[in-house]
């Protein structure tokens, strides 16, 4: 039987009314002042034109890693990056490991990513950096 490689996001992320989304959520406050001013992010940076074409985008870029589908490891690998407060994704790490060959695809794809972001804002309407999680789900079918 072929084993075929999907991405899926966690459905459960869209089921919650906090401040998560399906595929990226802030994990923490921002600094927005020199004087180190915590502040809560009121708007979340946004994708394009939302969760379905980030998960699209996403799913397009990632390859499943040879030595993944071999030994038929599955799992989920959380990528934490910032957006800017100009839309600009960086400082990707990883929040929870699955393998080094998945961490470094998910790393790679995220990267890749088209720069469609639209930064978060604080309560006066001002753009923030904001640290995003993005769960990529490795399955073999």
């Amino acid at each position: 039987m072929k084993k075929i490689f999907t991405l899926l996001a966690f459905s459960s992320f869209l089921l919650t009314t906090s401040n998560v989304a399906m595929a990226c959520a802030p994990v923490e406050t921002v600094s927005i002042s020199s004087a180190e001013e915590k502040t809560n992010v009121q708007t979340q940076a946004k994708y394009g034109t939302g969760d379905a074409e980030l998960m699209a985008d996403v799913a397009k870029l990632v390859k499943y890693p040879k030595d993944c589908l071999e030994k038929e490891i599955q799992g989920v690998v959380y990528v934490k990056f910032t957006i800017s407060a100009k839309g600009r994704a960086g400082g990707f790490s990883i929040l929870k490991s699955l393998h080094p060959s998945a961490d470094a695809e998910a790393i790679r794809a995220v990267k890749k990513l088209p720069g469609k972001w639209k930064p978060a804002l604080d309560s006066k309407g001002k753009p923030v950096s904001c640290n995003f999680v993005l769960p990529i789900n490795f399955r073999l079918k």
